[in-house]
């Protein structure tokens, strides 16, 4: 395990330039677990990848044999069928059976396990009889006629007309089926489940829980929690019966702000619908596939696989550690690595692809750490080692190992690309002047060197690219202006930093589209804090794929025609303000919580700041969410452009290039390091301007700012504590940077 650094960390506001520890990847494949689910692996260990395992929305089938009367029996016999009716299910299928067929005689069980279909084995109970079918498909079995499900007394479970299940003495789970498949806990706060077919479940405070093929579970204060192959690690779970967003299910908590009923989106299946008692809605539900009822008590139980049907979708995860905790990118529909898919093939003359630079491990993006492992791993002959962009000129030497780690010394150091992009023609300002430590740059090609901005949450931009050069998302027709830029972006990167010979297949473009606009990266757990979506909050990456996005929301200068500013930008940690638990992990939630008000609310002045400041309003009072204005991302709704001043001459040292402008009209000069938007507009007003970053994913992908300015969030909020004067205390910064490394 690399080292980790705890949240209440404080670090000076100089920058850092200490590479970030190692990163460890990993690869989880889940459907209807949650992250809450995720975080649960993550927190215990990772794993070896795994294919994708599908979501049904068909009937249960599994069968279990063993049977009553030890805490790890099962019972005997296939799941009843209920004749026309189809089969009682306990999630999303409202049918009722008509003169079920009798089950299976049962036998000595071995040792309990999950199987594929959904099924669990028990043993230490004696062969149970042959369960029947009733008239509406009841089923009942074993001497005492209740086929023990889940382990005795503690899971006891009998079948209803519609589905219904009644927990054993216990109060282990109590649900009830029917038309929207939600079930609802029993006296001990017992799970909270989906349509689907992983069968993954919440607890309350003491309610036994058991996950998919991949054991994944969270639970209450006590909720002991078995999954793998061989029922490993036995976890306890978030406090107060943690809520999931498994499935749409979010018991409790704040507000909703999204619930619904026959399934949410995206995607999802009929028949199955989230939980509408608070809490977001379900990222995926299924439709009438049943989940396993496999063992939860018992030392080496574990759930069944993922149940039988057909036709669901799923999802595929990486999980990867980074200096705060974990985090975790998602994509909604179909695996992140897939060697045919054309985000992942080379597909130019140098063997690049997109996911050379985005790096599902580092939020879709790629840090000096991973940089320098590739360097080391090849002796700088990895793709990524390109002169054309990777180098600080595309003339610089390589022919040897000590020649490449000069040549790449700005992308090892702090993960920055090469852009080379012209004076326009239509530009109102001349270049005067350029020094350029490499040699290279001129008025025809300057040099500028950026962070690679994340290919993932592409749903709330509102520009593409630093400069904003691919496009801007516009109002009246944001998702044909976001689908076109991202496939300008596409395009034109195979065309550059691939060096393909012709233009890529429009067809062909538009799937690294599509492939993109379904992943999204967030911070998944915190190494002290605990699993994200704990105790009512709404981190991770599921809950933000529920996140509403429009060009103009929430803009503070009145773009958005439904509704208006608010600075509470940033909700998701709202339960945890007042987390009375004592002990490091409540402390860590308080620091979160209390940096998530001070992103919203701390107000300060900002002066000089081109695109925020005028000559006519020199001055503006604001918060960090006035221009991080996005609900929930973080991003800037309406593709605005700002010159903080991370690119005077004074900030660039002496690895980067200085280019004197000046303007035509007034004779006006400046000297920056990178002109940013005014390539692209020609306008001397937008020099040095960049676009506003979304703000999920943060602390798996620095150094931040377009030139990697800042090595760490801390530094992040030094620099702005600096620049505005806003008198933060050693506390407010810290819970800030902790803040931050939640997203």
């Amino acid at each position: 395990m690399p080292e980790r650094v705890q949240v209440g960390y404080k670090e000076n506001d100089q920058q850092n330039t200490v590479a970030p520890p190692a990163r460890r990847a990993c690869r989880v494949t889940a459907t209807t677990i949650g992250i809450a689910g995720l975080a649960a692996m993550v927190l215990t260990s990772c794993r070896s990848p795994e294919p994708p395992i599908p979501l049904g929305n068909g009937s249960g089938s599994g069968a279990a044999v063993g049977g009553p009367g030890t805490p790890s029996g099962g019972i005997t016999g296939a799941t009843p069928t209920g004749g026309a009716g189809g089969t009682p299910t306990t999630t999303g299928m409202d049918q009722t059976g008509t003169a079920g067929s009798p089950g299976i005689a049962g036998q000595q069980g071995a040792p309990a396990r999950g199987d594929a279909g959904g099924g669990i084995i028990g043993s230490g109970g004696r062969p149970a009889e042959p369960a029947t079918g009733g008239a509406s498909g009841t089923s009942t079995g074993g001497a005492s006629g209740t086929p023990a499900m889940t382990g005795g007394a503690s899971g006891t479970m009998t079948g209803g007309a519609s589905g219904t299940m009644t927990g054993g003495t216990s109060g282990a789970s109590t649900m009830t089926g029917g038309t929207s498949g939600a079930m609802t806990g029993g006296t001990s706060g017992a799970p909270t489940m989906t349509g689907g077919t992983s069968g993954a479940m919440t607890g309350g405070a003491s309610g036994a829980m058991t996950g998919g093929a991949s054991g994944a579970m969270t639970g209450g204060a006590s909720g002991a929690m078995t999954g793998g192959p061989s029922g490993a690690p036995t976890m306890t779970g978030g406090t107060s019966g943690a809520p999931t967003t498994t499935g749409g299910a979010m018991t409790g908590g704040q507000a909703a702000p999204t619930s619904g009923t026959g399934g949410a989106s995206p995607p999802s299946s009929t028949g199955g619908a989230p939980s509408s008692t608070g809490g977001s809605a379900g990222v995926t539900s299924g439709s009438g596939g049943s989940p396993s009822g496999g063992g939860i008590v018992g030392p080496a139980a574990m759930g069944g696989g993922c149940g039988s049907g057909t036709g669901g979708a799923t999802f595929d995860s990486v999980a990867s550690d980074d200096s705060a905790g974990a985090a975790i990118t998602v994509r909604l529909a179909g695996p992140l690595s897939d060697p045919a898919d054309d985000f992942n093939l080379p597909l130019g003359t140098n063997g690049r692809g997109c996911a050379t630079c985005h790096v599902a491990g580092q939020s879709m993006s790629m840090t000096p750490a991973g940089i320098q492992a590739r360097f080391d791993a090849s002796d700088g002959t990895d793709p990524v080692f390109r002169p054309v962009d990777g180098a600080v000129s595309p003339l610089a030497d390589v022919s040897t190992s000590d020649a490449r780690r000069t040549a790449y010394a700005l992308l090892l150091s702090k993960g920055l690309i090469r852009v080379g992009l012209p004076i326009p023609a239509n530009a109102d300002f001349d270049l005067v002047a350029v020094s350029d430590p490499y040699g290279y740059a001129s008025r025809a090609e300057l040099s500028l060197f950026r962070r690679p901005l994340p290919a993932s949450n592409l749903p709330f931009l509102s520009a593409v690219m630093w400069d904003g050069r691919e496009g801007l998302i516009t109002p009246d027709d944001p998702s044909n202006t976001l689908l076109r830029a991202l496939a300008s972006q596409a395009g034109d990167a195979v065309l550059g930093h691939s060096q393909a010979s012709s233009p890529l297949d429009p067809s062909r473009v538009a799937g690294i589209v599509e492939f993109e606009m379904g992943i999204f990266s967030a911070q998944a757990t915190n190494v002290t804090a605990g699993p994200l979506d704990g105790a009512a909050a709404l981190g991770g990456p599921l809950a933000l794929a529920q996140q509403t996005f429009y060009p103009g929301i929430n803009d503070p200068n009145g773009a958005d025609p439904t509704t208006p500013f608010s600075p509470n930008v940033f909700t998701l940690y709202v339960p945890w303000q007042a987390a009375d638990p004592q002990g490091s992990d409540a402390d860590a939630r308080r620091q979160i919580a209390l940096g998530e008000q001070l992103f919203n609310t701390r107000t300060f002045s900002v002066t000089g700041v081109t695109g925020l400041t005028t000559a006519e309003q020199p001055s503006v009072t604001v918060t960090c969410s006035t221009c991080h204005d996005a609900p929930g991302a973080g991003s800037n709704s309406s593709g605005r452009f700002f010159d903080l001043g991370l690119a005077s001459a004074s900030r660039a040292g002496t690895d980067l290039p200085v280019y004197t402008l000046q303007e035509r009209s007034t004779g006006t000069q400046v000297q920056v390091s990178d002109p940013g938007r005014a390539l692209i507009t020609g306008a001397f007003k937008d020099v040095a301007t960049f676009k506003v970053p979304t703000l999920r994913g943060l602390a798996a992908r620095g150094p931040y700012f377009h030139n990697g300015a800042a090595a760490t969030l801390s530094n992040v909020v030094g620099f702005y504590n600096g620049r505005f004067g806003i008198g933060l205390t050693n506390d407010e910064k810290a819970a800030l940077a902790a803040f931050l490394s939640s997203l």
